[in-house]
């Protein structure tokens, strides 16, 4: 039942129309009131006081039927009640417009007074035209009923301008035809439009309050629009809620002009505030909440501020229990291990167990009976044999005893063992039990924060901390061995207006693709490091004279000029270089690069695109 009158209820502009068709039928049941003793009146002129009575009963009687055809469309539950309803006013009008076309057929009227006639009829079609826009069989029914018997009596008793007068009868029924037509589709237009934006209206209050989170619009420290959940967050309804000041329900009620300062400044950098506030609801109670803010108009805060508003009082509860239990429950989660073991009086592997004996741990399944000594082991050196070793015989515990196991499919995996002695009633040494841990993933990540930690990571070569280090050991062997070492400081020129023009993302694409350029540019021996923005610097570690630097300095000057490619535009680069030798400039490693800094400042001042050596002066100090 509820399926089928589903199917069958009206489409929301389909309501619209049927509302304005009851409407005209309304004014159009006035207006034929209205129209009917002038009807009359002509009869009585043409000597027939009597069938002028009945026929004015008879077109009132009509017109009143409009009503209970209105009211009909009005109540109508479906699409097909109120198509037959419209059906049925349409055949009304056909026989209104009967009554008053048969007027034309009445014998003894001259052809003044079907003129007379003519003109009043063509007054109620053009009325009719517009009143009757809603529907669209009303009016040409209308429209046909009245102009046929006029044009029989044309036909009839033709007038001397019959052709004239014929040519524009047809005309004028032809204009209101599709002046009719025209206004029936704008009127459908419209209501179809006017719907759309309703609905649109309603869906997006429907998301509006059906949102998880709390929202409020405040404009001027005033809520102008709640949603359910955020009045049920503060233990209120929306309508309570609409027309408070924001400060009533914050926990300290002056604390919202600062939050305006602070939605101000992200919104400057074009960025999202958020903060965790907190709230207090209708009955006193306090609780915590993250706020998100987006602005209506950045430049106008006045213009309205919306806030998101998240509960987050049992999350913060939750991480405090977590806080609180985590040192409870430290030394239970240090036993924690992959796998169980004992071994035997002899050190043999005598149990094995654990939920993960799957690759690599499977491994084990043929070791029993076997030493950890005669497994496929590497990392461990005879010393820390021996050493692990002595330490069974003496019968105590180890801790963390870590090595590196092949797996059967040749795979090195690190692993962590830890041991207790197992000791019978009497005292004596029976073997040994612990725990081991698959150490393999932490060892990896401990392995990616150490790269991490001394490499750039958009470009990926080493940064300041390591480029310090590779500097240290190269001048010290460069000492021994009575050589020089080289470091060229390069700072690309132009490169701002690349970030500034194209953004950032672009900037960083070029970077990488200078980088590429740099390690084409020099030896594998030779170290390229960047320290931040759009400076590198080259670690040449053993060079025999200073022009064999000047000359990697214009390898690189030059191999920099080139054009690059880089997402369908072209950049052309310059890059300053700055040159310090050690020991010529400076004895002291990290002095070297402070140097060549002040070496590359004079090659951009004259200019960029060019290299310059270091130079101090007389006191051995650097320029100013």
């Amino acid at each position: 039942m509820v399926a089928l009158r589903a199917a069958t209820s009206c489409l929301p502009h389909e309501l619209e129309r049927q509302r304005l068709l009851a409407a005209s039928m309304r004014i159009g049941m006035m207006g034929m009131c209205a129209v009917t003793p002038l009807g009359a009146f002509w009869l009585v002129q043409l000597g027939s006081p009597w069938w002028a009575c009945l026929w004015a009963a008879a077109t009132c009687t009509s017109a009143l039927l409009s009503k209970p055809l209105a009211i009909r469309v009005l109540r109508a539950r479906s699409a097909q009640e109120a198509l037959t309803a419209e059906r049925i006013y349409a055949f009304k009008m056909l026989l209104s417009g009967g009554l008053w076309g048969g007027l034309a057929l009445w014998p003894g009227a001259s052809e003044l007074d079907l003129l007379a006639l003519g003109i009043l009829q063509f007054l109620i079609l053009i009325v009719s035209c517009v009143s009757l826009a809603a529907s669209r069989h009303a009016f040409p029914l209308l429209l046909t009923s009245i102009v046929l018997p006029l044009t029989l009596r044309l036909l009839i008793s033709p007038p001397a301008a019959l052709p004239l007068i014929s040519a524009g009868l047809v005309i004028a029924a032809l204009v209101l035809a599709v002046g009719h037509f025209m206004l029936y589709r704008t009127v459908r237009r419209v209501v179809l439009r006017r719907q759309q934006r309703d609905s649109l209206a309603r869906e997006q209050e429907a998301l509006f309050h059906a949102a998880s989170e709390g929202i409020l619009l405040v404009r001027e420290a005033c809520i102008v629009k709640c949603n359910w959940q955020g009045a049920a967050m503060l233990g209120s309804s929306p309508e309570q809620i609409i027309g408070t000041t924001i400060g009533e329900w914050l926990h300290e009620s002056t604390s919202w002009p600062h939050y305006l300062e602070d939605m101000r400044a992200s919104f400057s950098l074009n960025e999202r505030f958020g903060c965790i506030a907190r709230l207090r609801k209708r009955d006193g109670e306090c609780f915590f909440a993250e706020l998100s803010a987006n602005p209506l108009d950045a430049d106008d805060l006045a213009a309205g501020v919306v806030l998101v508003t998240t509960d987050i009082s049992v999350r913060l509860a939750n991480e405090a229990a977590l806080r609180s239990s985590e040192q409870r429950f430290r030394r239970l989660l240090s036993l924690s291990s992959d796998w169980y073991w004992e071994q035997d009086a002899e050190f043999r592997f005598t149990q094995l167990r654990g939920a993960r004996m799957d690759d690599p741990f499977n491994t084990f399944a043929h070791t029993v009976g076997k030493l950890r000594w005669e497994l496929d082991i590497v990392g461990v050196d005879e010393q820390r044999w021996a050493t692990h070793r002595a330490t069974l015989e003496a019968h105590l515990p180890f801790n963390d005893f870590t090595y590196q196991l092949r797996t059967r499919k040749g795979e090195l995996r690190w692993l962590s063992v830890t041991g207790h002695p197992v000791h019978d009633e009497a005292g004596h040494f029976c073997g040994y039990h612990g725990i081991g841990t698959d150490i393999t993933e932490n060892i990896r990540q401990q392995e990616r924060y150490h790269h991490l930690a001394h490499h750039d990571t958009l470009t990926g070569l080493p940064n300041r901390r390591l480029l310090m280090d590779r500097l240290d050991q190269s001048t010290a062997l460069a000492k021994r061995n009575l050589r020089r070492v080289a470091v060229m400081l390069l700072d690309l020129d132009n490169f701002k207006v690349i970030n500034d023009t194209d953004g950032h993302s672009t900037g960083d694409r070029v970077l990488v693709a200078v980088a590429e350029r740099l390690r084409g540019a020099i030896r594998e021996a030779d170290t390229l490091s960047r320290l931040g923005g759009d400076e590198f610097v080259v670690l040449l570690p053993a060079i025999e004279s200073i022009a064999d630097a000047e000359q990697v300095a214009s390898k690189i000057t030059a191999t920099l000029t080139q054009s690059l490619d880089i997402g369908g535009s072209t950049y052309v680069l310059g890059v300053s270089v700055g040159i310090a030798i050690y020991p010529d400039h400076t004895a002291m490693p990290d002095k070297l690069l402070s140097l060549a800094d002040a070496a590359m400042y004079q090659a951009k001042q004259g200019g960029g695109n060019q290299y310059r050596l270091a130079q101090l002066n007389d006191q051995g100090q650097l320029p100013l």
